[in-house]
């Protein structure tokens, strides 16, 4: 599978967004995925019985989009989770399905099986899904009692960050920060943020860890968001 820079990743997803925007006008938030998924991509979401082994998967030829309905309570308990599911898939989608090839027989050939397995569902469909692609640190802890830990591969990174980017835009974070609530430093501002964006509170964590703004140590018993990891060790210091 080819490397796929993360500034190449965003860049595809605020193209993406523009192209909804050129035909519906400027994206309120949260960014409204099911529209882009049907308008701009032309896919269809579908929910089907995938078993318990992925929450979502794709059938490339029918354009289709899966999202596993034996996870529907955990979707329910879990907001944001469903949305981050389907972004995942669509980042599969846009990333590396080839559609001048998808009346191949051959698409997603054998020197891909490191990757991706194959399920036929009660549906009929023929899905593809990403091996290992937990889409949350807290569902993978979750789920890991009942399936073996193995690495997860570079596309189901990829797919990772290009949901990261669709849901929560450079943009649209620092706007929100800007304009709405500075405040990212304590836990009730971030679930508020995260409900405004629908995502889980820790897919949002991770992405304002990756812009810079927070730190959050991986000592569970640390609960306190700070604003840089210099901060965070010069705090240890001081302990």
């Amino acid at each position: 599978m080819k490397f796929i820079s993360n500034n190449k990743i965003e860049e595809m997803t605020l193209n993406r967004i523009s192209e909804f925007e050129t035909k519906f006008g400027r994206v309120k938030l949260p960014i409204p995925l099911d529209p882009i998924i049907e308008q701009v991509f032309n896919l269809t979401i579908s929910w089907d019985s995938l078993g318990k082994e992925t929450l979502g998967g794709l059938d490339p030829q029918e354009r289709l989009l899966a999202i596993n309905e034996d996870y529907f309570d955990l979707f329910k308990e879990k907001p944001g989770l469903e949305r981050f599911t389907k972004a995942h898939e669509l980042g599969h989608w846009d990333l590396h399905v080839d559609e001048a090839k998808l009346s191949h027989s051959s698409f997603f050939d054998s020197k891909n099986s490191e990757f991706f397995f194959r399920k036929m569902t009660p549906k009929g469909n023929l899905l593809y899904i990403i091996k290992n692609s937990w889409l949350d640190s807290e569902i993978y802890k979750m789920l890991k009692t009942k399936y073996a830990h193995r690495d997860s591969p570079m596309v189901a990174s990829q797919v990772g960050k290009y949901a990261s980017y669709l849901l929560m835009p450079t943009h649209l974070v620092k706007e929100y920060i800007e304009e709405v609530n500075p405040d990212i430093y304590s836990w009730p501002s971030l679930f508020k943020m995260a409900e405004v964006f629908d995502v889980t509170i820790t897919a949002l964590k991770v992405r304002l860890m990756q812009m810079g703004l927070i730190y959050v140590s991986e000592d569970f018993k640390d609960k306190k968001i700070y604003s840089s990891k210099e901060e965070y060790f010069g705090q240890m210091k001081l302990i």
